[in-house]
């Protein structure tokens, strides 16, 4: 899971920076983008399945 916040960083600085594209576009490695990667990243690694937890 390395990397992610690396990646996060680097686009809050560029939306901080007046950039907002960096907050939700999900074509650049945005926050959103970042957030939503890891997000993922954690329903696959602890095994759960997103369709059937509460």
């Amino acid at each position: 899971m390395r990397g992610y916040d690396t990646r996060f960083t680097a686009a809050l600085a560029r939306a901080r920076a007046g950039k907002s594209a960096w907050v939700d576009r999900t074509d650049v490695d945005s926050c959103h983008r970042v957030w939503f990667q890891f997000h993922e990243d954690l329903i696959a690694t602890l095994g759960l399945d997103r369709h059937t937890q509460p």
